[in-house]
């Protein structure tokens, strides 16, 4: 008589009919943002995939012709435009709350 060994995972795992309830975290803007673009991005395909094959094809051909320069070329001038004045009003809102923040403390009343 041959005695089967029980398998390793036996009890373990859900039945493969049974699907754990997956673990959501809150999602962040961006998150969300990217996640709507997919459901859109996929509905689109679904309803009109002849125009969203279309679309993907003249997108690549797009990006292949352009040179690569160009786009890094144009993406930094527009973040180091950007960039400097955001920063320095950061700065300026950080240091306006530092300085709110000091008198908040020392007012005696």
């Amino acid at each position: 008589m041959i005695s089967q060994a029980p398998a390793p995972l036996a009890g373990v795992l859900p039945p493969p009919f049974e699907r754990p309830e997956p673990v959501v975290a809150p999602a962040h803007p961006v998150e969300q943002l990217i996640d709507k673009i997919t459901a859109r991005t996929g509905e689109f395909s679904r309803q009109d995939p002849a125009r969203a094959v279309a679309i993907a094809l003249g997108t690549g051909i797009f990006l292949n012709v352009i040179p690569t320069r160009f786009i890094v070329k144009t993406v930094t001038a527009v973040t180091v435009t950007v960039l400097r004045p955001a920063l320095l009003t950061l700065g300026i809102i950080k240091a306006l709350e530092l300085c709110t923040e000091k008198h908040q403390h020392t007012d005696p009343s």
